[in-house]
């Protein structure tokens, strides 16, 4: 029943039990409830901007958005209360995180069936199996999507056609002006339409606390660097020969940079290890669209 407490607690808002035995401190679950509520906040303008922007109405939209987030914070609870019980722990606080991310990133026509399993895989291989929050060295909202695309990429492919993204990979020339794109794009996903958006999204958790600016600029100069370099060494074919401030609007770059690499419970914590987990993030982002644009 402890499981079930610590949900009812976070409900009403009340303050958990705290130890007074010697000198034994425990933390309070709910100060990293707090810290994950924010990045749920803080995407709400890129949530709210690519339902709008969407071609079949913004109504539309948010009906057939709904379902698949229903189902990703669904599946992410009982699997969480599943772990919990388990382990006579209260339930990691990350769980509404991790579905509301996957549910951002996911495309807006994907089935409930690969939903379910995708969430499901991340919340698993991405945290729970390493004791959950805090324990975890990967995103699992973006394992889960990755590990999706991999597994059932047929599931994403009518969801990328025409993106802003597939239209570089396909050959097409790039738009004349940076700042529209800037704004709005053709996204895959809900949540990566607009890196505007996503920007403003960043400058709040930075401002509360949340994000660590060292991060979101070691990943900005980290793709920078390896766009250069591939624009130079390359044949100046597409995407290579893309030039750093196009790879941080194209795609799920700016969504992933805001919310996903700020997630305090798997990024670094020292301020060298933040400029260099950033740096690498921004590296491997560029290499891997490069290497294989499809992905």
């Amino acid at each position: 029943m402890h499981a079930v407490d610590s949900i009812l607690r976070r409900w009403k808002r009340e303050p958990f039990p705290v130890s007074d035995a010697g000198d034994l401190f425990v933390r309070d679950p709910a100060s990293a409830s707090g810290l994950m509520t924010w990045i749920v906040l803080a995407s709400v303008p890129a949530l709210i901007v690519g339902l709008a922007a969407n071609p079949s109405g913004l109504e539309a939209a948010f009906f057939a958005f709904v379902p698949v987030l229903l189902a990703a914070l669904l599946v992410s609870l009982v699997i969480h209360v599943v772990f919990a019980f388990a382990r006579n722990r209260v339930v990691d606080p990350a769980w509404f995180m991790h579905g509301w991310l996957f549910a951002l990133l996911a495309p807006h026509d994907m089935s409930l069936v690969l939903v379910a399993g995708g969430i499901a895989f991340g919340v698993v291989f991405g945290s729970l199996i390493f004791g959950g929050s805090g324990r975890n060295i990967v995103s699992p909202a973006l394992l889960g999507v990755v590990f999706t695309q991999l597994g059932y990429p047929d599931a994403f492919r009518s969801a990328e056609a025409g993106s802003g993204w597939q239209s570089v990979v396909g050959g097409e020339t790039l738009p004349t002006e940076w700042l529209p794109v800037l704004i709005e794009q053709n996204a895959a996903n809900v949540g990566s339409v607009s890196a505007a958006a996503c920007l403003f999204g960043a400058i709040v958790l930075i401002a509360v606390g949340v994000a660590s600016l060292r991060v979101i600029v070691g990943a900005l100069a980290g793709a920078a660097i390896a766009a250069v370099y591939f624009s130079y060494s390359g044949d100046g074919s597409m995407p290579a020969a893309l030039l750093p401030h196009w790879h941080w609007v194209l795609g799920s770059f700016a969504f992933c940079t805001a919310f996903i690499l700020t997630d305090p419970s798997a990024q670094a914590v020292t301020r060298p290890g933040r400029w260099l987990y950033g740096a690498l993030a921004g590296v491997l982002t560029v290499t891997i669209r490069v290497m294989n644009p499809d992905h």
